[in-house]
């Protein structure tokens, strides 16, 4: 069954997601990175695509001459083809469980002013190894299911609070589990 339905104020026009698909990396691009060394030896170079985004992911591997701090974690730098500067979330969220996994913690770091990148609408996910949780940040998972996110929206209606909460784009996976009774929990990962 669609995800589309009727809602107060509408239809949602949110388009489905694409999943991603992995492609062949550019050489330039992997060269590009090592000469940046942000890929050392031993380091693997993918490049992950859907009609929106494209993501470029390095794994780093938890064995051999890599650095400590950077053994079994990933690095994911991803654009929008428009190049617009816009930040979805669930977005992020759901590239990061497709290209590393949706039990493995990332963070986009807002870093000091001398270690600044900024220059082409791109975004920066670092990604911890495979059972590192970081150690702030939520201890429990809060999502809201279809109908309480309907509530939600209805109470600022009639003025309760000033939140808001969009509709889930058809085709995310992200915080969509069988425990909230959603059907898009069955895509196959």
């Amino acid at each position: 069954m669609s995800r589309r339905r009727q809602r107060k104020g509408g239809i949602s026009k949110a388009r489905p997601w694409q999943r991603l698909r992995r492609g062949e990396p550019n050489p330039a691009a992997i060269e590009a990175a090592q000469a940046a060394g942000e890929m050392p030896p031993g380091a693997t170079y993918e490049v992950w695509a859907n009609d929106v985004y494209e993501a470029s992911v390095i794994h780093y591997p938890n064995i051999g001459a890599i650095e400590p701090r950077l053994r079994g974690t990933a690095y994911i730098t991803l654009k929008r083809y428009d190049r617009h500067a816009v930040h979805d979330w669930r977005h992020f969220q759901q590239i990061k469980n497709e290209t590393c996994g949706p039990e493995r913690e990332a963070l986009e770091l807002y870093p000091a002013e001398s270690r600044l990148v900024d220059e082409a609408n791109q975004y920066h996910l670092y990604v911890m190894p495979e059972g590192v949780t970081i150690p702030f940040g939520g201890t429990f998972r809060q999502v809201s299911t279809d109908e309480q996110l309907d509530e939600f929206n209805r109470g600022r209606e009639r003025g309760e609070h000033k939140g808001r909460q969009r509709p889930w784009q058809p085709g995310l996976t992200t915080g969509r589990t069988t425990e909230d009774g959603d059907d898009d929990a069955r895509n196959e990962t």
